[in-house]
């Protein structure tokens, strides 16, 4: 096993034992697919007006087919954002669990290094 396999299996342990509880991710999860579902309903509202607003004859009902399209466009952009918004969330916090447990690493490693051994007393 080499250093690299030993620090990420130990990495993976401390992950398990600061695991956050689920009941702290399960609504995070759930944000980001309400943000992409709507994300996917807003562009089918989006495409389903212009298309509609092409196939009538009148302007009044090419009106009545424009007005969703504001609608579409809300939907969204409102759920890329709380898609963006969750997502980066994840991923940031793994970064910085990552990042505090490379610095702790470190400073062990730099403390046991400068600590007198029984020979130099």
């Amino acid at each position: 096993m080499t250093q690299s396999d030993d620090s990420e299996a130990q990495f993976e342990e401390e992950l398990a034992r600061l695991h956050v509880r689920k009941q702290y991710a399960e609504p995070e999860r759930r944000m980001i697919v309400l943000g992409l579902v709507l994300a996917a309903a807003g562009i089918v509202l989006l495409v389903t007006s212009l298309v509609g607003s092409r196939q009538v004859v009148t302007v009044q009902q090419q009106l009545d087919n424009l007005a969703l399209a504001p609608l579409g466009l809300g939907l969204t952009a409102v759920g890329a954002t709380l898609w963006l918004r969750n997502s980066l969330t994840r991923y940031l916090r793994f970064w910085l669990v990552r990042l505090i447990y490379e610095e702790r690493v470190n400073t062990d490693r730099l403390a046991a290094a400068k600590a007198p051994t029984k020979e130099g007393e």
